[in-house]
């Protein structure tokens, strides 16, 4: 995890399963072999995409991506690596 602050702005690299319903941010990598990368690319988790927690708890995560919810595995989701936005990078 980073946390960078810029023009006032506060921003965390997170990956997906460590945020919590509500939270968001933008796709800025995903952490994984060729196969489970084209697979992410492919269900639209591409670079810059905005993504919005709806479920974290038990079983797959869901997200909200570009306003279309879907179901990601936890294996899969622990390889999404978000810039969290300021909630959900817990700046002060």
């Amino acid at each position: 995890m980073r946390s960078e602050h810029w023009k006032g702005v506060c921003t965390m690299t997170k990956m997906l399963t460590t945020l919590r319903k509500g939270d968001g941010g933008k796709v800025i990598g995903i952490d994984a072999g060729k196969t489970a990368t084209k697979r992410l690319y492919e269900m639209g988790f591409n670079t810059g995409a905005s993504v919005k927690i709806i479920k974290n708890d038990s079983g797959p995560v869901i997200v909200s991506l570009n306003g279309n919810k879907m179901a990601v595995g936890r294996g899969l989701a622990g390889k999404i690596q978000l810039e969290a936005t300021e909630k959900s990078a817990g700046c002060i």
